[in-house]
């Protein structure tokens, strides 16, 4: 190799190792005994209709406690029961503990202060809202209470989250509503239809958030114009989480969501 060929060599390798250390300047090895991520398939039904039965991003569908790791599952096509999961071996098995055959998407689940599991999910066979509390004293095995709302009602598009401050569930609905129920399964709160339609689509989509300041954060998708569905976010910041009053609204123009 010639004197120049070999500058041009270790000018493009001086190029290569520079662009690397741009491009890789934050990165952080992996801590000494950190553990690789696994996945554990809840469903064995393999392909189609079964893949649905963790649909919806926007709903939490696993949460752990003191006594184990659990999640939900559901089809609202009714190809596959609406299921609660436990693992009791940091994910790597988990053991159906409730099944209910109820053509549902996934329900949402929460842990809350009192180390109880709660789900709540639309019956769609008679319009209503199920909320259902379960205990470590029978296992997890059925719910120890059960109420229901036609107020609250949402066909395929939900979410919830518990706030551990007031120590209350918020359950958006997928027509624009927000409710708060407490941990014996009383609505506190019911606001007005906060998001409405756009031209072309119903709000949907729901997503729930509760920052460390215990502020409510709430959106939802929809669509000002006749273009497509969902490609407009409407956003709400709210303070006292009562509904009424005391809010930031907000509508985000995006591209295809």
């Amino acid at each position: 190799m010639s004197f120049a060929a070999c500058d041009r060599f270790r000018m493009a390798c001086a190029a290569v190792l520079a662009l690397s250390l741009y491009l890789f300047a934050d990165w952080v090895p992996p801590a000494r005994g950190a553990v690789p991520l696994t996945f554990t398939k809840l469903d064995n039904l393999p392909g189609e209709p079964n893949t649905d039965v963790t649909f919806q991003s926007h709903n939490q569908k696993v949460i752990s406690n003191a006594y184990g790791t659990f999640a939900t599952s559901g089809d609202a096509g009714g190809n596959a029961p609406m299921v609660l999961w436990r693992s009791t071996d940091g994910g790597q098995t988990f053991t159906a503990v409730y099944q209910r055959d109820l053509s549902v998407n996934p329900p949402t689940i929460e842990a809350a202060k009192d180390s109880n599991i709660y789900l709540i999910y639309p019956e769609t066979d008679n319009s209503r809202t199920c909320f259902q509390k379960f205990s470590a004293s029978n296992g997890f095995s059925s719910p120890i209470l059960t109420k229901t709302y036609t107020q609250a009602y949402s066909a395929g598009k939900f979410a919830s989250v518990y706030d551990p401050g007031r120590r209350v569930f918020y359950h958006a609905t997928q027509w624009g509503y927000i409710y708060g129920i407490n941990e014996n399964g009383d609505v506190t709160s019911v606001s007005k239809q906060v998001f409405t339609s756009g031209l072309s689509s119903n709000p949907s989509y729901p997503h729930l958030f509760i920052d460390d300041s215990g502020d409510v954060h709430y959106a939802m998708t929809t669509a000002d114009d006749d273009s497509s569905p969902y490609q407009t976010i409407r956003y709400l910041k709210h303070y006292s989480a009562t509904w009424a009053t005391n809010h930031e609204a907000h509508t985000i123009s995006a591209s295809r969501v």
